[in-house]
């Protein structure tokens, strides 16, 4: 059975990473089933987070996120340190995605403290990438680029690595925000070849095309030319990749003066971006060609894409408005739970020996213990009690203490090792 439950989690893993959800879907549920039926509590954390990451890359953020938490109390029953690390650094990328950066940075900010103390190089990096890109998301360049420059400095030095990929070229749009342009395509081309060297050809391609925008705010079009030339995409390509490419080229036919181009251009990503429901780049490519119809003085064209742009950016908003509810009420149930975990550890450490109760919590299994000789002592107090109401509180203290002490020689006495005192 753990055989099979690892079995099932690396398929929904690998499955996740082709873009197979539905598979990945069916077999991480079927190692989180065979995980809970085997008490593994590691496990079972393992696979929740995994599916956490699952719901977050189909773009359901509450259901992430509730992954995400839960995998996160589970590594704290096990004393998971690193995944606690890897839960809130998941949980803080869902929070970015959502728009909540505030969230975002505390999360990624504990997992990169935990990683810190733990010494683990890789981890602090990639949640200080994070950090670099929350920054990035709320114009904070200066702040992105600290963060940034402390993750590659984490990496061993010409490490070919796609977390180091990741770090150059999230460096290079740090730069290119601060005006640094020569600086930044420094940056992209050595990403570039990271990515090159691992065969990541979607990253190549994106990441080609930042060159090619840097080389254009140089004012050099024919090299962001010939660079675009080279590029080549199918309707099998991401549709990310495909718009980013297509972006990349309107701003060239833009840049010489080609309005024509750029506006048909514009339109075919349009099409891909409302195809594929990708409802911001829509609303973003509206604005590009309201503005382009104002250049060419298009007045009908000027108030169709500004109806779309604000009919868009609307319901943008409304459904950011229910994803966040969802979000509030996914962190209202994980909170009960863990409100109830609480209660739980709090009776089992206030009736069991500690070694004990840790075992417990760590979902081990204690039925086979043996205790060669135990007792138990009950004090009946119920005529104490009612003795005790017509007393001022110091008398009642007064005698409670009196109690234990007693109860506290007997053990001296005869040697009793006193386990809770309740």
């Amino acid at each position: 059975p753990a055989s099979r439950a690892m079995a099932a989690l690396a398929k929904g893993v690998a499955a996740d990473l082709t873009g197979d959800h539905h598979v990945a879907l069916t077999a991480q549920q079927q190692a989180h089933d065979l995980y809970k039926e085997l008490g593994d509590r590691k496990g079972l954390a393992r696979v929740t987070g995994t599916l956490g990451i699952l719901h977050n890359n189909i773009g359901d953020l509450p259901r992430a996120l509730e992954y995400h938490q839960r995998a996160l109390l589970l590594f704290e029953e096990v004393e998971d340190q690193a995944g606690i690390a890897n839960s809130h650094n998941n949980t803080g990328i869902v929070y970015m995605l959502s728009g909540n950066f505030p969230q975002a940075a505390e999360h990624v900010q504990k997992a990169q403290s935990l990683f810190r103390s733990l010494g683990h190089h890789d981890g602090q990096a990639r949640a200080l990438n994070n950090l670099g890109i929350i920054h990035l998301e709320i114009d904070e360049s200066e702040k992105a680029l600290d963060a940034l420059t402390q993750a590659l400095t984490l990496h061993p030095e010409d490490a070919v690595h796609l977390g180091v990929a990741n770090v150059l070229a999230n460096t290079g749009i740090a730069h290119m925000r601060l005006g640094n342009f020569t600086t930044a395509l420094e940056y992209f081309e050595r990403s570039l070849a990271q990515y090159t060297a691992l065969g990541n050809e979607a990253t190549m391609t994106t990441v080609t095309c930042r060159i090619a925008e840097t080389l254009l705010e140089m004012g050099d079009g024919d090299r962001a030319h010939a660079l675009l030339k080279g590029i080549t995409v199918i309707d099998d390509d991401p549709p990310s990749v495909r718009i980013k490419v297509l972006m990349s080229r309107a701003a060239l036919a833009e840049h010489q003066g080609d309005l024509d181009a750029t506006q048909n251009i514009l339109h075919d990503i349009l099409a891909i971006s409302e195809q594929a429901s990708l409802r911001s780049i829509s609303a973003e490519t509206h604005e590009h060609l309201r503005a382009l119809a104002q250049q060419r003085n298009d007045f009908p064209a000027y108030i169709h894409h500004n109806t779309e742009f604000l009919r868009i950016t609307e319901e943008i908003r409304g459904k950011e408005t229910n994803q966040k509810m969802a979000m509030m009420e996914a962190e209202r149930r994980i909170d009960g739970e863990r409100r109830q975990r609480e209660r739980e550890r709090a009776i089992l450490y206030s009736t069991l020996p500690d070694h004990i109760a840790d075992r417990l919590v760590r979902g081990e299994d204690v039925s086979g213990d043996h205790i060669a000789d135990a007792a138990i002592l009950f004090l009946d107090i119920v005529g104490f009690t009612t003795h005790a109401a017509q007393l001022e509180p110091k008398a009642v203290t007064s005698l409670l203490d009196n109690i234990f002490q007693a109860f506290e020689e007997i053990c001296t006495r005869y040697n009793i090792i006193k386990v809770k005192t309740i």
